[in-house]
């Protein structure tokens, strides 16, 4: 005869999973942290990247293991299993059904789909109800008491690991931001750096030359070419009349650009020409700029 498992022993079970899934989680939103670093993402890019990994890793985790084993480490740690309400083997589709559209909706409604485990007859959660499932000891003859005092300890601890999770976080998301605004205070210096040398070029040359890109006109001066050369930044747009210039360089905060031109322009905007005039065109409003 089976005996469900009862809310508390459940919940000492989840706490080992979350410690379980906490370290992992850790290492790999660390690697996808400096990877993002690496390749410069946008904040808003970043988080919603770091956000998505947060939510597959414990599905991953739950869903095979409760697929494969009947039970996560948690459970086994303790001694229960998840089973079908015939007390078969449940199948991959009610797995996965338990463990996110179940687990999302006891969630939501504060918790109270995992509370109903301790008052329903056979210690269903709501979760367990939409996917037909219930959670047994395994052994109902055994005594646990080892399994259930290490988790304690182990729930114990928690705080600890979650607080030291939050910092990393925080860390990583600081030292990204930091490194953004660096790299674009660096952009818009070295674009600024460019103005005397064209200036300088037009007053050689009369004009500023026809240019459509940053290696032609006025752009392919040698010393405009050394201040490209040593620029971090390669996402630049540059255009020149003979009259008139323009230089952009987009930013990796914010999604925004910097834009420097003949008309005095040295703000948000994004270079370009109408084929008779270079200037700098407004940023899009809906990008916000902080400068």
């Amino acid at each position: 005869m089976e005996k469900y498992a009862g809310f508390w022993i459940r919940f000492v079970a989840m706490i080992v999973d979350g410690i379980i899934i906490i370290i992992p989680g850790m290492i790999t939103q660390s690697i996808i942290g400096v990877l993002l670093i690496i390749i410069k993402t946008n904040t808003l890019f970043s988080n919603v990247i770091m956000f998505i990994s947060s939510l597959v890793i414990p599905w991953i985790y739950f869903i095979l293991m409760t697929h494969f084993k009947g039970a996560t480490l948690g459970k086994m740690l303790v001694g229960i299993t998840v089973k079908s309400e015939d007390s078969q083997k449940l199948s991959l589709n009610n797995v996965i059904i338990r463990e996110t559209i179940g687990k999302f909706i006891s969630s939501i409604i504060l918790c109270i789909g995992y509370i109903m485990a301790a008052f329903t007859p056979k210690k269903q959660g709501l979760h367990d109800m939409m996917a037909h499932s219930i959670v047994v000891y395994k052994d109902p003859t055994a005594k646990h008491s080892t399994g259930l005092i290490v988790g304690i300890i182990l729930a114990a601890i928690l705080p600890a690991i979650a607080i030291l999770g939050i910092l990393s976080s925080v860390v990583l998301a600081s030292l990204s931001s930091a490194r953004m605004k660096g790299n674009d205070a660096a952009t818009r210096s070295q674009i600024s750096s460019i103005a005397p040398q064209v200036e300088l070029y037009y007053s050689i040359k009369n004009s500023y030359s026809k240019a459509v890109d940053c290696n032609s006109g006025v752009f392919a001066d040698q010393n405009i070419q050394q201040i490209f050369s040593s620029m971090k930044n390669k996402n630049i747009t540059c255009f020149a009349e003979n009259t008139s210039y323009a230089i952009s360089a987009r930013l990796l905060e914010n999604e925004a650009s910097f834009c420097l031109d003949s008309g005095g322009t040295k703000n948000a905007g994004i270079a370009t020409s109408d084929g008779s005039k270079a200037f700098c065109s407004p940023q899009d409003p809906a990008i916000r700029v902080n400068y």
